[in-house]
This record gives C-alpha cells, structure tokens and sequence, in this order.
C-alpha cells in the first residue's frame, strides 16, 4: 500500500467527462468569437473562416481525444482551448516573416523536449514497464501542451508588434474627379453582346499574341466601356495608358486623373495571355467602382436629407472601403510583411475577386462565340 502512494498517479481527472466536454465546447465557441472580432492579425473571413474551423476542429479534437480518460483538469482544459486559436493565428503570421517561422519550429522542438523530459522525470519511479510508458505519453502531452501555448503566445506578440511597426501609406485627398472620355455611353453599344467580336480577340484563337499595341489598347478600352456600363458607371469611363511601370506593377488607378495606367512591359513585351491582361484591367476599374461607393456614402452624409441613410447596411463596404483608402498599404522593396498586408485589406480582396470572375465570365462569352463562329 505504501508503495502504490509513493508512484506518481497517471490519471489526473478533476473534472468529469460530459462537464469537461461542455466546458471545453463552451470555452472554444467564447476564444474563437473574441479572436475573430478583437484579436485577429487578418481577416478571418472567407476561405479563412474555414480553415480557422478546420484548426478548431483538428486540434481541440486531439484535445479531447489526449482527455478522454487521464487528463481532466483546468490546466488541460484552458491549454486544449487555446492552442487552436494559437496556432492559427501563428500560421496566419507564417508566410511574411522568416523570424516567425524558425522561432515557430524552434517552439514546438522545445515544448516536446521539455515535456518528455519533465515526464521522464515524474514516470521515474514507476517499476512496470507499461504503466511508465502510459504515463509518459499522457504526461508528456500534457506538459508539450502547456509549454506549447505559452511559447506561442510570445511568438503571437512579437508577430503583432512587428505588423503594428510597419509603415502605412496614408491618403491626403480622396476627392472623386470624372473623366471627359467616353461620356454619354450609349447602353447597348457599350454591352459585351454588341462587341463580342472585339473582345474575342483576347482569346488565343482570336489573335491576341498577334495584335499590334494600337489592336490590343483597342481591345482594352472596348473592356473598360463594357465594365463601365456593367457596373453602373455609365456617365463617364476612366482613360487608359499603357507605361513603364516599376517591376513588379502591373496595373494601378489614378483617381485624382481618373486614369487607369497597365505596365507596358506586361501588356505588350511579356507575352502575357490577353484574359491575364483583362484580369488587371478588371481589378483596376473595380478600385474605381469602389472609389465611386465611397463618393456615394460621402454624398449621402453631407446632405441633411439623406445622412439618416447612412447607416444602411449596403453601404457598409462603402465605409470599410473609406477608411482602407484613408490608410492605404502598398507593397515596397520586395517585402513579404508588406505584401501581405497589401493583400489583406478588403479594398485588394474585392478587386482581385471582381477580377477572377470577370474572366471567368469573358472566357465563356468568347468561347462560345468562336465556337459558333
């Protein structure tokens, strides 16, 4: 008897099975909320959303399954809730910062090392084999665990710092000015059925790899009306040049010129498909639809019989667009952090979202006219 008390207990169940459970649903559904409204470095929106619940699910089931019968306690409850949030949020840093991603390993090195060790340490006296090993490995994942998520933590608020030192682009004016080009689209003519042999001239089998810089700037504007008159902004288009841009740009809009420029080098020396070029071009005019959502709330503010209206949920993209215009990112000197910001905010997802399916749209239109043509 005396020497049964003299081991280590394996089993540390504090807590029963169905409370500990409920409590741990309960204590992931609260992490989760407050990490996605308060606490995320990006947005977990989207595709995002999913794999944050796909960590959640990953994890807290192998929380649960480390739990089932041994490890039922607080310290086990609190480190299994929090280590899903953890991770994905030290994955969401990952991609811009090589610190992050070496420390990130180093950590997870360091807190199996530390749990096996402390394990070993606390199995030490148990004489049967078998039972050494059980509570070795319930040991060892129960310390790694701990250790794990205050390591992680740290890491957590070094990536934040780092996100919160980087330097911002900011916006002086954001005043709207219209183009004189193509005022007065006509409704019809500006359609994509009513130039759809122009535009097919994007595809490969249209000619696009063979047309002088005069066709395809032709090509390109007959896509500007058709985007113009598609998204509503039929009373002006916005002009568009062909530059020298600095490597790596391909495309960008001048709100106060209202004047979308493409690099050259892509549109006309890089080879580049005519759909790619297209994608740009769409992206582009999107930033300008956005400008013009941005306008409209403006408007809608500034006048006292209208800024009741304000606060309707369809200008909420308005808004985000608002103050993401206010403190614009922009890539510099190759860098990732930079970059990825860039990528993050909505007014970039939304173009390049746009983007995607306007080719998507134009690619079946024109396949299927050269197929029955």
């Amino acid at each position: 008897m005396e020497e049964i008390k003299r081991n280590p207990r394996i089993a540390n169940n504090r807590i029963s099975f169905e409370r500990f459970v409920r409590s741990f649903a309960l204590i992931e559904i609260l992490l989760v909320f407050a990490y996605a409204k308060y606490i995320a470095t990006f947005s977990v929106y989207g595709s995002r959303l999913w794999l944050l619940a796909i960590a959640i699910a990953v994890f807290a089931g192998g929380s649960l399954v480390l739990s089932w019968k041994l490890e039922r306690n607080w310290l086990s409850l609190l480190s299994g809730t929090m280590l899903p949030v953890l991770v994905f949020e030290v994955v969401s840093m990952w991609k811009y910062s090589l610190v992050i991603r070496i420390v990130s390993i180093i950590v997870g090195i360091i807190a199996i090392a530390l749990g096996i060790t402390w394990a070993s340490k606390k199995v030490s006296q148990i004489k049967r084999v078998n039972l050494r090993r059980e509570a070795l490995i319930i040991k060892a994942a129960r310390a790694s665990r701990i250790i794990c998520c205050l390591l992680l933590i740290g890491v957590c608020i070094y990536g934040k710092s780092l996100i919160a030192t980087h330097f911002t682009v900011s916006y002086s004016d954001i005043a709207y000015s219209l183009s004189d080009s193509y005022n007065d689209i006509p409704d019809y003519e500006n359609s994509l059925t009513a130039n759809i042999a122009i535009v097919a001239k994007i595809d490969p089998d249209g000619g696009w790899g063979s047309l002088s810089i005069d066709e395809k700037t032709a090509v390109l504007k007959t896509v500007v009306r058709i985007e113009c008159r598609y998204l509503g902004m039929r009373d002006s288009a916005p002009s568009l040049e062909l530059a020298y841009l600095e490597e790596g740009l391909l495309g960008q809009y001048d709100n106060e010129r209202d004047v979308i420029t493409l690099s050259y080098n892509y549109v006309v020396d890089s080879g580049s498909s005519g759909y790619s070029v297209v994608q740009v071009l769409c992206h582009e005019l999107y930033h300008r639809y956005q400008r013009c959502q941005v306008n409209l709330l403006q408007a809608i503010r500034d006048s006292d019989d209208t800024a009741k209206y304000a606060n309707l949920l369809f200008l909420d993209n308005a808004g985000v667009y608002e103050e993401e215009f206010s403190t614009y990112i922009s890539p510099d000197d190759n860098s990732v952090v930079s970059y990825y910001l860039y990528s993050s905010q909505k007014l970039e997802r939304d173009a390049e979202k746009y983007g995607n399916a306007s080719v998507v749209d134009y690619y079946e239109q024109i396949r299927s006219y050269l197929g029955s043509n």
